[in-house]
Parts: structure tokens; C-alpha cells; sequence
């Protein structure tokens, strides 16, 4: 499975980063160091929610395996559960499926 996580870089162009978010990523753009300042957590959240396609519905296992290709510092579920739990993300009650919400399903 080695091999999937440095293809991450191939799978979807990468957005312009900011310092502030760099340092926690390597070349390939998988995060190899979890921030523990909640406004860096923030920021790295929405890096991996640009990850997941718009409009797109996701299994439990599809946002699973795309966390996994781009995280070597923490537990792929966490992160999961921090993308619904600050919004990046949303899920159906049982899990079945999952989208990235838009900035304005933000709001609501």
C-alpha cells in the first residue's frame, strides 16, 4: 500500500498552499505532521476536504481510502470524524454516504 500513498500527488492537482499549511505536508502533498494549534487544524482540514470532488457522493470506504493516501500522522477515522464535525464534510445519520459541502451550504 506504500505505493498508493506517493501516488497522492497525481491524483488531483494540488491548490496554492500558504506557508502556514506547507510545513505540516511533504513533496507529495500527504500530511506527515498533525498541527496542535486549532487554527492550523483548521487549515489543514480544509486542504483535505479540496481533496474530495464537489458534488460528488462518497462512500464511507471511498473517504476513507482518499484520507489514507494523504495522511501518514494520524488516524484516517479522526480526521474523518473532524471533516463532518467542523463542516467540510457532511454525511447522511448512517454513514452511508458523504459530499464535501459548498461554502454556502456552509452558512446555513
Amino acid at each position: 500500500m506504500s505505493n498508493s500513498r506517493s501516488l497522492a500527488s497525481t491524483e488531483r492537482s494540488q491548490p496554492a498552499l500558504s506557508a502556514d499549511i506547507q510545513r505540516y505536508l511533504d513533496e507529495a502533498g500527504c500530511v506527515v505532521l498533525w498541527p496542535t494549534k486549532r487554527k492550523t487544524i483548521l487549515l489543514v482540514l480544509e486542504y483535505l476536504a479540496t481533496l474530495f470532488e464537489p458534488e460528488r457522493l462518497y462512500s464511507e470506504k471511498e473517504v476513507n481510502q482518499v484520507l489514507f493516501r494523504h495522511l501518514t500522522c494520524l488516524d484516517y477515522a479522526t480526521v474523518r470524524r473532524d471533516l463532518c464535525d467542523f463542516r467540510y464534510l457532511k454525511r447522511e445519520r448512517d454513514g452511508s454516504r458523504y459530499w464535501r459541502l459548498t461554502n454556502e451550504e456552509k452558512r446555513l
